[in-house]
């Protein structure tokens, strides 16, 4: 409820911890696209008492907003919806998703225009299917796609350590308590993208 003070998705004059992690990283990132166009998903929610739980879902009313402002009105959108936030916390079709984007991506790409993409996931969730999510991000090494996983919250964010650990060629983790400043946060979250990004372009467009 962004109305309950408890909540980490309370909304006040305030940033909360989500609404930081999107501004830090996506200030830093709009600046190399092209168009600044985004897309905004969900995952780990419903939207009636007696719905499944929805694993991957569009936030705002269009699939591509406009720069950092914009996917912050989508992401607050949502929290006026009357959506209830549920786990498990699955990370596979959101994951699955973004691999689509990257791999147009790449179908279109040439020597002269390069592309790659990046995929932010902000979780206070404890992952489900480890097994199976680190098995699908080693596939996505052959599409560019770099995924930065932000731990918000006081969770147990171990799993997800060492699930960026096991898969650093296309993956980070950072958790948002650990940063004193927003810099120093964006610093942390992006610390491997410049590496991941010549890595792959050396790999299959030498």
């Amino acid at each position: 409820n962004p109305l309950n003070e408890s909540s980490l998705h309370y909304q006040s004059e305030s940033l909360n911890d989500y609404e930081e992690s999107i501004l830090a990283v996506g200030t830093a990132i709009q600046g190399y696209s092209r168009d600044q166009q985004f897309s905004v998903w969900g995952f780990g929610a419903k939207f009636g008492p007696d719905e499944a739980v929805r694993h991957l879902f569009q936030c705002g009313d269009e699939p591509l907003v406009q720069g950092v402002e914009g996917i912050l009105q989508a992401y607050r959108s949502v929290l006026y919806s009357g959506f209830y936030m549920s786990g498990p916390t699955v990370f596979l079709n959101v994951l699955q998703a973004a691999a689509v984007q990257a791999k147009k991506q790449k179908d279109q790409m040439t020597r002269s225009k390069l592309g790659y993409t990046v995929l932010l996931v902000c979780t206070d969730g404890i992952m489900d299917d480890f097994d199976e999510t680190l098995r699908k991000i080693q596939v996505y090494r052959s599409v560019p796609l770099s995924i930065i996983f932000v731990g918000v919250g006081r969770n147990d964010f171990s799993d997800l350590k060492k699930l960026c650990q096991l898969s650093s060629e296309n993956t980070t983790f950072v958790d948002f308590r650990s940063k004193t400043t927003p810099a120093a946060f964006a610093q942390g979250a992006l610390r491997h993208l410049p590496l991941q990004i010549s890595s792959f372009m050396d790999k299959y467009f030498q």
